[in-house]
């Protein structure tokens, strides 16, 4: 996830560690070592300034781990390694500058080496790469989608003319989409089987854990045969087209997943007809939790996938 920090956080850090150290000083030119408050800098840190605005756990504990190599009482120590060396990348260590000088920060910046390694930072040598691959997947993914899509003009009809336009005049992308959407209807079950509810059996973690995560997906199933349902008749000429309906016409048409199917975590990108596939598979499975429940099988020994 990217945040966007900048020179005014960096600011405003230097400015809370410089209030908190005066305040510890009372007037001293020098504080000890041992009376610098490193816990409390690195919560301040971490929590106040640039944790404010953090809200994925790991990227916080990340950087609670960043902040605590660096506010540290052997950073004034001599051979301080603000960068580890690391062989796999190739990486020289990077010590902390000797000196108290503008001029000396100055000139141990200016040896810095021009290629910045994302080891610098704690991760591994190869984040920018992992990076690189997801942009040009992504950018893939969107030149197939522009390819399969083709222009708005020529996917979509304005209403006076989807009414009056027999199915046989109708866009060749209207008849595929109908034909990709019957097979999708063959392939889904009407419904699923409900779990038998017994006082005994909603004493059970996994059957209650189970029954609810079948309703989930008994609802989903309802709404994505309606919505194949209004796709099939609307490309027949049978249904108005609507808003709503056009979204979706569009989303299945380009190989998106419709934003109200989206009910489960699944691969940025991914396509509808995998999707599909996907869920088909996941309502086998309920269908097979809910035979076997109501076999009277132990649901602690059924096999499951995630």
């Amino acid at each position: 996830k990217k945040y966007e920090f900048g020179e005014p956080d960096l600011r405003n850090t230097m400015e809370t560690i410089d209030t908190w150290m005066q305040m510890l000083a009372k007037g001293r030119a020098n504080l000890p070592l041992d009376q610098i408050p490193w816990v409390a800098l690195q919560e301040l840190t971490a929590q106040c300034v640039y944790g404010g605005r953090i809200d994925n756990p790991t990227d916080q504990r990340l950087l609670v781990s960043f902040l605590r190599t660096i506010f540290t009482e052997k950073s004034f120590g001599n051979n301080f390694a603000l960068v580890p060396a690391d062989k796999a990348s190739d990486t020289q260590a990077i010590y902390a500058p000797d000196g108290f000088k503008r001029e000396q920060y100055l000139e141990w910046a200016a040896k810095l080496p021009d290629v910045q390694s994302p080891t610098w930072l704690g991760l591994p040598a190869n984040a920018e790469m992992v990076l690189l691959a997801a942009r040009a997947k992504t950018l893939a993914i969107n030149m197939l989608q522009l390819q399969t899509a083709g222009g708005e003009e020529d996917n979509f009809v304005d209403e006076e003319e989807s009414e009056t336009t027999s199915s046989s005049a109708q866009p060749m992308w209207m008849r595929n989409l109908s034909q990709t959407a019957t097979q999708w209807l063959t392939a889904l079950p009407e419904q699923l089987t409900a779990m038998n509810r017994t006082a005994d059996s909603i004493k059970d973690p996994m059957f209650r854990f189970f029954e609810r995560e079948s309703t989930v997906a008994s609802k989903l199933l309802k709404a994505v045969r309606r919505d194949l349902k209004s796709v099939v008749q609307c490309c027949a000429g049978e249904l108005k087209q609507t808003n709503i309906l056009q979204k979706l016409l569009h989303s299945l048409n380009t190989g998106e997943v419709p934003k109200a199917w989206r009910k489960y975590k699944v691969p940025d990108g991914v396509q509808v007809s995998v999707w599909v596939a996907d869920f088909v598979a996941r309502l086998l499975q309920f269908e097979a939790c809910s035979s076997a429940c109501n076999a009277g099988q132990d649901l602690r020994k059924l096999r499951v996938w995630l």
